[in-house]
């Protein structure tokens, strides 16, 4: 057996010591079974999913490539770390005849599961990886004046139905020829195949927060494809079709660029620009960028971050042209957020760091329904009880009206600690 694997890389990789570790990481899971691996193609958003990391626990959740394979590839569970687990996730874009509500973009429900039956009749979101919203395209008209064009996009997966079935896959050993048979020809109820579902759904939620938009393009960005004899799993990878046009997310704030593709040499784009390896620093955002978050961005849950939004892109503005080269696309235009909904970050702020978990807390000069305290699990396993168990002490020295469980500071089992008292244990 060769562990000798076709690989195929972006000239413009995101090269950081942790990125590098998890391609490595992923190429190890695949060399072990390169007889039936045909080729790896890594594209210049190639990341790591640090959300599906968190709430999968595991050590890499990737992003950003193509795996080719044989039918006869048998699948395991370290494959999470490149078939990515939110199966038939992708983008709908719907045109808009008057700007919409943000109080319905509120009330659609975060699920972290659901039945058949209610995803056919509710729209809901899942809880890692999902965001819609109004996006504008503003152009000069023949006076020079601006118009807008207003468009809603649906950008979610249906982790909260499809998880399970993912799982079976991988626990059962399941073929590349299985799964890419179930993908193409599962019923749900009146739809068939997993991409028609997904699609469904997320129609279902332009239904709901703007009846009359009509769908005016529609991707799967963790798509399954297949030839007469190999099976192509695309993980946040857009396939170019007729229209010849790509739906690229910028970031969560920056919002979509669609391109023209002008070369009929390349099949895969990226999705998105990738994501950092870290998030933005509150204390380095100016108060307009600190406004714009507060009022464009809404999340559910009980935290006052999310971190899809404080995620930044991989690839900068300083890299955009040498990506828009390598891949021989025109930019055709921008879509602006103006406003989005995104999955709340509840069911992964305890895997955070303590590092992370303060600098993504912001206060009231960020703020203004900043909390003063930051809430930790009441748990000696969670690292920010231990370091203040180890510096009980110390801390009561320096916070004299400080008290370990004051009633004003253990809530439902959780800690709340001063910002003060939290940044003193960083030390």
């Amino acid at each position: 057996m060769t562990d000798t694997i076709n690989i195929e890389q972006s000239n413009i990789l995101n090269n950081t010591p942790r990125v590098e570790k998890a391609l490595e990481h992923v190429l190890n899971i695949l060399r072990p079974r390169a007889k039936d691996v045909v080729s790896v193609q890594i594209l210049s958003n190639f990341s790591i999913d640090h959300e599906t990391t968190l709430k999968h626990n595991k050590e890499f959740v990737t992003s950003g490539l193509v795996v080719c394979v044989t039918k006869n590839f048998k699948f395991t569970p370290e494959d999470v770390a490149w078939f990515h687990p939110s199966i038939g996730q992708g983008r709908s874009v719907f045109a808009l005849n008057k700007p919409m509500d943000k109080d319905i973009l509120k009330a659609i429900e975060q699920k972290e599961l659901v039945t058949q039956e209610d995803s056919e009749t509710t729209a809901f979101i899942s809880d890692t990886n999902c965001k819609i919203g109004e996006y504008i395209i503003s152009k000069p008209d023949e006076f020079g004046c601006q118009q807008e064009h207003r468009n809603l996009i649906v950008d979610t997966n249906a982790d909260a139905l499809l998880t399970p079935l993912y799982n079976r896959w991988l626990e059962n050993g399941s073929t590349a020829g299985e799964i890419a048979t179930q993908w193409k020809r599962m019923r749900f109820h009146e739809t068939y195949s997993i991409p028609a579902k997904t699609k469904a759904v997320r129609s279902k939620i332009a239904e709901t927060v703007a009846p009359d938009a009509e769908m005016i393009y529609n991707d799967t960005v963790n798509n399954i494809l297949t030839d007469a004899t190999n099976v192509f799993f695309l993980n946040q990878v857009v396939k170019v079709g007729e229209s010849k046009t790509i739906l690229m997310s910028s970031s969560s704030l920056g919002g979509y660029r669609l391109y023209n593709s002008n070369s009929e040499d390349n099949l895969f784009f990226p999705a998105n620009m990738g994501t950092s390896t870290s998030f933005y620093d509150w204390n380095s955002l100016s108060p307009q960028n600190c406004s714009r978050i507060e009022n464009t961005c809404m999340w559910s849950g009980a935290l006052t971050f999310n971190t899809q939004v404080m995620r930044p892109p991989s690839i900068k503005n300083d890299k955009l042209r040498a990506m828009e080269n390598e891949y021989s696309i025109s930019l055709k235009d921008t879509l602006a957020m103006a406003m989005a909904r995104f999955s709340a970050s509840d069911g992964i702020s305890d895997k955070l760091t303590p590092e992370e978990l303060f600098k993504l807390t912001p206060t009231t000069q960020h703020m203004s329904n900043a909390k003063k305290y930051i809430a930790t699990p009441l748990s000696m396993d969670h690292k920010v009880t231990q370091q203040l168990m180890r510096n009980i002490d110390a801390v009561q020295v320096a916070f004299p009206n400080f008290e370990l469980f004051n009633s004003k500071i253990v809530k439902n089992g959780r800690l709340r600690l001063p910002h003060k008292v939290f940044e003193f244990l960083l030390k």
